[in-house]
């Protein structure tokens, strides 16, 4: 996706994880969230807006389907985790999603 800089791999592979079920290795899940997250980031960084919505969206399901550390039964997220996450509730303002998770 950085190398090409072609978007349509960014969707194809966030197809393939929110389509997902059982197929997918908890690893792979939690590389292929931290993977589109950084390029949402990115894009973010470089003035797309609209990548604030795919962020938020990754969050929300590394929360869902408890991807927040690198070990699968890991019991903390790390400061920087913790604060895209409240980066995200302020961005959206859909604070009510942060309270809960």
């Amino acid at each position: 996706m950085l190398i090409t800089n072609d978007e349509k791999y960014f969707f194809e592979l966030k197809k393939m994880l929110f389509e997902s079920k059982d197929s997918i290795s908890y690893n792979e899940k939690f590389n292929m969230t931290a993977i589109l997250r950084n390029y949402a980031q990115k894009k973010f960084n470089d003035g797309r807006e609209e990548y604030t919505a795919y962020i938020i969206d990754f969050i929300k399901y590394s929360i869902k389907h408890n991807l927040l550390t690198l070990s699968q039964h890991g019991k903390y997220i790390s400061e920087m985790r913790f604060m895209t996450i409240v980066w995200a509730g302020i961005r959206s303002n859909e604070h009510e999603w942060t309270r809960t998770s």
